[in-house]
């Protein structure tokens, strides 16, 4: 079943936090920075929707996680949507619900990634499909607070687009994307690999990893409307996945975007790697670098 996954790994929080008074203008304000409005859906009217049902009983569902959703209320949409989205640090998610009994189930509810779900009315099913695909991706990780792939927004992207690689074979699963979402000065370059390119060794790999240490950026690799991000931890295989996974042989091209804190700093690394002619010959490079 198709769906997307919208990933933004640094949305704005509130100064008081998330709280039963500012639960729906935030919800709203979470959706358009995962570009819900861009989609031609209606951010205020999800965010109305995901709040009713909020106040039915909380939904967080342990792992540092909650996920609002509405599968009732939309008929004209044609499949699932997900805009998940990463706190700079885990807040305590609000009780909405007047249900005494939700009470205590609530006080030990820490919450850092929010996954926003909206299902079409017509496909009660894909409820199901989504949530899965969540609470799997959770499980992977030891019980710890918080998750690993939480600790940054550029881990927090990784790590979906992972896991959304694994489960691409599953038929369940079959026509999911995970897309990220950015914000802010974002830094592209086409990068256009030479004709004498002899595929990527290890000097390479190496050179390309060792770029990125110790950078808080968001990396991925796009060409022909798929994209593989860059995963801090894992930078050798993330490499060599996203030139496999891309097809990248001599003489084809692809985009290279970085964006986050250290974005600029990661896009001049690279590119400096990219234009070392002892690892990748005479590479040409297109900077189309936007705000």
């Amino acid at each position: 079943m198709s769906f997307q996954v919208f990933v933004n790994g640094n949305v704005h929080l509130p100064e008081d936090g998330l709280t039963y008074e500012n639960f729906e203008s935030t919800m709203r304000e979470w959706l358009v920075d995962c570009g819900a409005d861009g989609l031609g859906l209606d951010s205020a009217e999800i965010a109305s929707a995901v709040t009713k049902r909020e106040r039915v009983g909380p939904t967080t569902i342990g792992a540092n996680a909650a996920v609002p959703h509405d599968k009732s209320t939309f008929d004209e949409l044609d499949s699932a949507f997900v805009f998940a989205c990463r706190l700079d640090r885990p807040i305590d998610w609000p009780l909405l619900s007047t249900e005494t009994s939700h009470v205590h189930f609530n006080k030990v509810k820490l919450v850092q990634a929010v996954f926003i779900v909206v299902c079409p009315k017509a496909k009660p099913q894909s409820h199901g499909v989504v949530m899965e695909f969540i609470s799997r991706y959770l499980r992977q990780y030891p019980r710890s607070s918080p998750p690993p792939p939480f600790e940054s927004p550029a881990d927090f992207v990784a790590s979906l687009s992972e896991w959304s690689r694994q489960t691409a074979g599953e038929r369940m699963f079959q026509g999911a994307q995970v897309l990220p979402v950015t914000r802010g000065k974002i830094h592209r370059a086409k990068i256009v690999l030479s004709p004498g390119f002899d595929g990527l060794q290890s000097g390479p790999v190496a050179a390309l990893g060792a770029a990125l240490q110790g950078l808080d950026a968001m990396v991925y690799f796009a060409r022909d409307g798929r994209f593989v991000v860059i995963d801090r931890a894992l930078l050798p295989l993330s490499m060599m996945y996203a030139f496999a996974g891309l097809g990248l042989s001599a003489g084809t091209s692809f985009e290279l975007v970085c964006s986050g804190p250290s974005g600029q700093q990661a896009f001049q690394r690279l590119r400096e790697v990219f234009e070392n002619r002892s690892l990748f010959a005479d590479t040409a490079i297109q900077d189309q670098s936007d705000g």
